[in-house]
């Protein structure tokens, strides 16, 4: 079944004991977290103004969520005045305490399903912990995936792909029966550290 979600990744299953996941961009689609806490952003620190909330979303789409100066811009762009490190401070304190309401595609959603059934899994999320959560629950991903451990790397002065992480594995992961998911370069370096195989997918769709 795996090969045919996958059917680039030439791994072989049948050697597969563990599974390993990113969340963000990988069992969902970010876009869909960043238009709601965006929404709210805009809702309390720059209301009646449509036009910073599709600034910051352009903005986001053209540099990608490691880009960390479109609460900057949009100050620059919409507000001005000499208050901005308190606008700033207070749209990542709405970031980072937004309760998101996310959905899994049924893609995601059916193949989660079929991987908790079938292998040991693990998530590595990187972020703000208490954040992360949220959107674990939301997505209802633990209960899809029944996970031996799901790590959040905002809980450490560390993130993937730093090698700090590899201890927090589950102690039977090797290299010979783990592939980790991921959507990004780091997820792929980290993947190298522990020496398995990697499948670069966006939002449970293998990329070419």
């Amino acid at each position: 079944m795996l090969n045919a979600f996958f059917e680039k990744s030439k791994i072989d299953w049948a050697a597969i004991e563990w599974v390993g996941f990113d969340i963000d961009g990988t069992v969902y689609d970010e876009f869909e977290f960043i238009v709601q806490v965006y929404q709210e952003i805009c809702s309390q620190l720059v209301p009646r103004n449509s036009v910073a909330y599709d600034f910051m979303l352009n903005r986001w789409l053209e540099k990608g969520s490691s880009y960390n100066k479109i609460f900057d811009e949009a100050y620059d762009q919409f507000i001005g005045g000499n208050d901005k490190a308190e606008f700033i401070q207070s749209a990542l304190q709405i970031f980072r305490q937004f309760s998101p309401n996310l959905e899994l595609n049924s893609r995601a959603q059916a193949l989660l399903k079929f991987i908790g059934a079938n292998y040991r899994t693990f998530i590595v999320t990187d972020g703000n912990a208490v954040l992360q959560r949220k959107k674990v629950k939301s997505l209802d991903v633990e209960g899809l995936l029944l996970p031996e451990v799901v790590i959040y790397t905002g809980l450490y002065k560390f993130s993937k792909p730093d090698r700090r992480v590899l201890p927090l594995l589950p102690k039977f992961v090797n290299s010979q029966n783990v592939v980790f998911l991921g959507d990004r370069d780091k997820d792929d370096r980290f993947a190298a550290e522990i020496g398995c195989q990697f499948i670069k997918v966006y939002n449970m769709i293998e990329n070419g």
